[in-house]
């Protein structure tokens, strides 16, 4: 049939099927073109707000720190230290129902117990904290700011394990993210005075509503823009707070480690750094950047879905098509 068209036929359609091609290579390198420098604006706008969010939790971490090293260092605690030192020496002083030895320490002329409670709420407040308490090395309260939850520090931090009581009793160091109320908290630990020779232990418990809300502000990036953190628990990343497409995920929801959704977080609650093409916990692929907060053992990651970049590197394409360049 092609052998019955005149030579202007054969010469109009080659040039057609020459203007087709040229069209659809000069789309398709555009596309490519347009998708490569959409990534990088991308990787540069997402490690910025990584930058940013990671500048704010590391400002809570700092400020958490200092004020905890104020109230373990000052005197008028140092009374409760030495106090507790003379009951440990008898230990039949403390009973089931004065674990603590606070009625002991009430009737210890060298304690101004008053004193120590004052202090503490002129802290509690100028800080802003939820609570100060200050518990005995087996984290059994003696003074609480804001008693009501339990007779040990365990119960106020919801959990039924002893390592953050441990690890306080060899220097500063914050639990685990906990729900009260509506309300997402966390508590820094800390021995009261010298490590070595502490009878006592301060916490301090704090809100952290307006890391999360910051956490959801984006900046108008991308539609899909959002920033993940978790924390592992034994073979899981536990989400810490609610997501931009699961709301209900901050302690409701996690990631077995291993498996092939949410990879990126799953590496950053592991302590590793990284950027690129990850699965997320949709089981959709984004581009991403995660890192790890060593304080807080808390992983990030901040994201955008890969269509939203390849719908946009389109627009190229369909200019071409339209318009022929």
């Amino acid at each position: 049939m092609f052998k019955n068209i005149n030579i202007r036929g054969k010469l109009t359609t080659l040039i057609l099927f020459l203007v087709v091609v040229t069209i659809c290579t000069s789309g398709y390198i555009s596309y490519s073109i347009r998708k490569n420098m959409l990534q990088e604006k991308y990787l540069q706008n997402l490690s910025a707000l990584a930058d940013l969010k990671k500048s704010k939790i590391l400002a809570f971490i700092n400020s958490a720190k200092s004020d905890i090293d104020l109230i373990s260092n000052l005197e008028v605690f140092q009374s409760i230290n030495e106090a507790k030192e003379d009951l440990f020496m008898t230990e039949t002083n403390l009973t089931d129902e004065d674990p603590a030895g606070l009625n002991m320490l009430m009737e210890d002329e060298t304690v101004d117990l008053t004193n120590v409670e004052n202090t503490l709420y002129t802290i509690k407040n100028s800080i802003d904290a939820e609570k100060i308490i200050i518990t005995d090395k087996k984290g059994e309260i003696i003074i609480n700011t804001d008693p009501g939850e339990g007779s040990n520090i365990k119960q106020e931090i919801k959990t039924t394990d002893d390592s953050f009581i441990n690890e306080a009793q060899n220097g500063k160091i914050f639990s685990q993210v906990f729900k009260s109320g509506e309300d997402f908290m966390i508590s820094i630990g800390a021995p009261i005075g010298d490590i070595n020779t502490s009878n006592a232990l301060c916490f301090i418990i704090l809100k952290i509503n307006s890391i999360y809300e910051d956490l959801s502000q984006d900046i108008g990036l991308g539609e899909t823009v959002e920033v993940i953190i978790a924390q592992k628990h034994q073979n899981i990343a536990i989400f810490l707070n609610s997501l931009k497409f699961d709301e209900t995920a901050a302690l409701n929801r996690a990631i077995t480690l291993g498996s092939k959704e949410g990879i990126a977080i799953q590496q950053a609650v592991e302590g590793n750094e990284g950027i690129g093409y990850s699965i997320d916990y949709r089981n959709i692929e984004t581009l991403s950047i995660w890192g790890f907060i060593p304080d807080l053992n808390w992983g990030i990651e901040v994201k955008i879905d890969q269509e939203e970049i390849n719908q946009q590197a389109f627009l190229v394409v369909k200019k071409f098509a339209l318009w022929g360049g």
